[in-house]
């Protein structure tokens, strides 16, 4: 393993442990199990199914979780004391729920029981498959919103994806979705099979609907043309703000940011890197050009037989603010921590959701798998699972609303705006 790709998967969600190379086929093809199918709720299960799946986690949790005390006593009691729970769930909704109540008191981040109802699941097999080199094709029904997770209720929009179907049917961060094609919201699930569907969803006290077409995406790359979409130049009066999303990690990610910030963001006086939601995965090389001294990396003029010239620049050093909350995890913290830290850039935002162990992906069938913690970290000797990284300005989104959101950005452009004028005075 070369060096970024260590760095990746010790920081974030890339180690491979477990992941089923051999299913990937058939994955691709279909992810919905063969099993009978109950109304909305996925494939019923029984309690030897549930037993199974159990035996699986307990012998992955007891092998490889990172700490020798979860393994031994703090798991063991819990799964004692959910263990009914778990054999009696009866879809893969109740499955989902019983199990990470199990997993749980081992207070630790990525460590979660996750099944299709989830979005995670399927970026998490996108991303894994990437960096292995393997099921790239993999394709899967794909909405663009995600809600739930850092502090949102399960039924809560927490963030939306750029050019998605969601955000091209017009939800919005805050919309609590309710029903979908008249039932109840459950999750992804409400979404098999792909087509044009009604989505009921309620926004400041009033219900709303919208058609959305879910469509087959992997989602690894979907976020990754996200994250290029979203950059843009933001005129402000005379001044040009570049602005980009990352919304996610890994070497494709990363040679996202690098062309952006060579060819559509490069003139900007100054750029807001936002860092709210998605997933992990980022190394520190992401933040390679925001540290670069301009001597040591000269422009590169490219010049066409008709006189055409591009320039393009392989140093940033323009000022930088960085937008965090709880939704940045594992990958993020660590670019966020290093720009506090250096005063390369001011966080703007919450605290960032503490989420920095090592992660390993354990796909177990084809409705479920497991995210478990293998690795503890620490960064320039500090731990910041459980802590995060507190923000230089705190401007939290307490409504959980769209406009919380944008005041966020906005509060971003401001304080970039003034460092940029500020420089410029010098």
């Amino acid at each position: 393993m070369n060096k970024r790709k260590f760095l990746i998967a010790l920081v974030s969600v890339t180690l491979m442990t477990g992941f089923c190379a051999g299913s990937s086929s058939a994955l691709a093809k279909n992810i919905l199990s063969k099993t009978k199918q109950s109304t909305g709720l996925g494939p019923e299960l029984d309690k030897a199914y549930c037993q199974k799946i159990l035996e699986t986690v307990d012998k992955k949790i007891s092998k490889s979780i990172y700490s020798e005390k979860l393994a031994t006593e703090v798991w063991p009691k819990s799964m004692a004391q959910n263990k009914e729970r778990i054999l009696a769930s009866k879809n893969l909704v109740e499955l989902q729920e019983n199990l990470n109540a199990a997993l749980a008191p081992m207070n630790s981040s990525h460590l979660s029981f996750v099944t299709k109802n989830d979005p995670m699941m399927f970026y998490l097999m996108a991303l894994f498959g990437d960096i292995q080199k393997i099921n790239r094709e993999l394709k899967e029904v794909y909405t663009g919103f995600v809600t739930g997770g850092a502090g949102f209720d399960f039924d809560r929009v927490r963030y939306v994806i750029e050019n998605s179907p969601a955000s091209k049917a017009g939800i919005c961060i805050g919309d609590r979705i309710l029903k979908v094609d008249s039932e109840p919201y459950i999750g992804l699930l409400n979404f098999f099979p792909k087509q044009k569907q009604t989505v009921e969803f309620e926004r400041e006290g009033h219900k709303q609907k919208v058609l959305l077409t879910p469509v087959m995406a992997n989602y690894y790359d979907q976020y990754n043309e996200a994250m290029e979409k979203s950059a843009v130049i933001l005129n402000e009066g005379d001044k040009k703000i570049g602005y980009v999303h990352i919304w996610g990690g890994g070497s494709p990610t990363h040679d996202v940011l690098d062309l952006v910030l060579s060819h559509k963001l490069q003139n900007a006086d100054g750029l807001i890197l936002d860092m709210r939601d998605g997933y992990g995965g980022n190394s520190l090389d992401d933040l390679d050009r925001f540290f670069r001294e301009p001597e040591n990396y000269p422009d590169f003029e490219a010049i066409t037989r008709k006189g055409r010239k591009q320039i393009i620049r392989y140093v940033f050093d323009k000022p930088v603010v960085a937008l965090i909350n709880k939704g940045s995890r594992s990958g993020k913290e660590i670019l966020a921590y290093t720009l506090k830290k250096t005063k390369r850039a001011k966080l703007i935002g919450d605290t960032t959701g503490g989420a920095v162990l090592g992660g390993s992906f354990h796909y177990i069938d084809n409705n479920c798998a497991l995210y478990l913690p293998i690795i503890d970290v620490k960064i320039d000797g500090v731990r910041i699972e459980g802590v995060g990284v507190e923000p230089d300005i705190r401007l939290e989104n307490k409504d959980q609303s769209q406009a919380g959101y944008d005041k966020q950005l906005n509060e971003a452009k401001r304080i970039l705006l003034e460092e940029i004028t500020s420089g410029s005075k010098k």
